[in-house]
């Protein structure tokens, strides 16, 4: 629990530190920094709900664990592509950026892993 717990602080850490930039940048880039920023909102709300998902089935038998992990897909996601739209018809935020945030949480694991890598 306190490996995942400290992984996804760190994930978060990364993000957050993506979003500063992006704030930084909104005087210059307006649609294109708000839609970075929401889109890395839905990549934070993401990892964090994976990592309660993953929490919350570590101690489950593997059947179980299995059908509690495949719910919490067909309900993370779905809603992921909900918030997506909205944010899009709605906001009218740069889509690109908006898609580039919602990359941010799989940019930091492989940012994480990679300083991993480098420092053993």
């Amino acid at each position: 629990m306190i490996v995942i717990d400290s992984y996804l602080k760190k994930i978060l850490g990364i993000i957050a530190l993506f979003d500063i930039i992006a704030v930084i940048l909104y005087s210059y880039y307006p649609n294109q920094s708000l839609g970075f920023i929401l889109g890395s909102i839905a990549s934070a709300v993401n990892m964090v709900w994976l990592a309660n998902s993953v929490r919350k089935n570590l101690l489950k038998q593997e059947k179980e664990s299995q059908i509690s992990s495949l719910k919490s897909f067909y309900f993370r996601y779905p809603s992921i592509i909900l918030y997506s739209v909205a944010i899009i018809y709605f906001v009218k935020v740069s889509i690109i950026f908006f898609g580039i945030g919602l990359l941010t949480g799989q940019i930091a694991i492989y940012l994480i892993e990679l300083k991993n890598i480098i420092h053993k």
